[in-house]
């Protein structure tokens, strides 16, 4: 069994090295794009954005937050991302905006840790870490991976495969709906990790900002 889900995988890799390549470009492209968003925000929004960052800092050791609620509030938001770039894999023109989504997604992240950078300095690279990357180990994959099979089916649909394999439309459709739903389970652990184990490394570094 172990070696089957590995040897799929490998086949999935080799067959799409491309699309991961385009997907994982136009993820690092965001970034950027985010991280050089942060540096052209106007005094006034800057302003606005360290005295919302001081609030939060100031009132986040003293607050306690069921983890409950922030498992089912990242839950929420990274399976409804999911479930766009699985509905823009039905579509035939698709694979354009599935990279929009994820540039989006990489412009959020980087915006937020080039503001943090730019404004905390140090310290703003330890909440960066420490606030998105143990999260991100699991929902970047998930969302890179969930984006290739979408723009890989969306491709095959503009193809015209349909009209020549009809009878393997449903099969290809449960395939790709299981295969992104298989990676609610990244999804679940990221969550989880969101809600019991960042809110306690922000805590261990909110004291410097």
């Amino acid at each position: 069994m172990g070696k089957k889900f590995w040897r799929v995988i490998s086949v999935h890799w080799k067959d799409n090295l491309l699309l991961y390549m385009v997907i994982i470009l136009f993820l690092l492209l965001g970034i950027l794009a985010g991280a050089l968003g942060a540096k052209t925000l106007s005094s006034k929004q800057e302003g606005e954005l360290i005295e919302y960052l001081n609030r939060f800092a100031a009132s986040f050791t003293s607050v306690e937050v069921e983890p409950g609620i922030l498992v089912r509030q990242s839950l929420l938001t990274n399976l409804k991302l999911l479930g766009i770039v699985w509905f823009l894999g039905l579509t035939v023109l698709g694979a354009p905006l599935i990279l929009l989504v994820i540039a989006a997604k990489g412009f959020y992240l980087g915006f937020t840790a080039g503001f943090l950078i730019q404004e905390k300095g140090m310290a703003g690279i330890l909440l960066t870490a420490l606030a998105l990357l143990p999260q991100n180990i699991f929902n970047l994959p998930a969302l890179v991976a969930a984006g290739v099979t979408a723009a890989s089916f969306s491709f095959w649909l503009f193809k015209g495969r349909v009209k020549e394999r009809n009878k393997k439309l449903s099969q290809q459709f449960l395939i790709y709906t299981l295969l992104l739903g298989s990676l609610a389970g990244f999804i679940l652990l990221g969550s989880l990790l969101e809600a019991y184990l960042t809110p306690q490394l922000i805590k261990m570094v909110i004291m410097y900002l």
